[in-house]
């Protein structure tokens, strides 16, 4: 876009941003691969991109909680598992840790996914928060 040039102190969140994305890809690769425990996902993650110890487990702790709910809700639904449907619940927006628990399993146990969100106080198009 070209907002930046020639204000290096400016183009120094990029990269940041990148090692970022990369290191957490690289840590949700080897928590499955190598069964790495939290602990090492967040020694790591933290070696790596020197970011605030209170972000870096929340990164590890959002992934972990995540994967259990996709472990959790799969056997109930076995018939029309769909991963794509299951993983397009972060996409309605930023929410914490307990409002995206809450919205995952109400979503699978209905088996309604509009209804489910409905029943949350969720808007039926809108991406806004409950509440907001």
């Amino acid at each position: 876009m070209g907002t930046r040039e020639g204000d290096p102190l400016g183009q120094v969140g990029y990269p940041q941003s990148l090692l970022f994305r990369a290191t957490r890809l690289l840590v949700d690769s080897d928590m499955h691969a190598r069964r790495w425990r939290r602990e090492k996902a967040i020694d790591d993650f933290l070696t790596t991109t020197h970011i605030a110890q209170v972000r870096g487990q929340g990164e590890i702790d959002r992934h972990i909680i995540w994967v259990q709910l996709r472990d959790e809700t799969r056997p109930k639904v076995v018939a029309n598992w769909d991963p794509k449907e299951f993983h397009r619940v972060p996409t309605l927006g930023a929410m914490s840790l307990t409002v995206l628990e809450r919205i995952a399993r109400a979503r699978w146990a209905s088996g309604a996914a509009s209804s489910a969100l409905c029943a949350l106080g969720w808007p039926a198009r809108s991406g806004a928060m409950p509440g907001s």
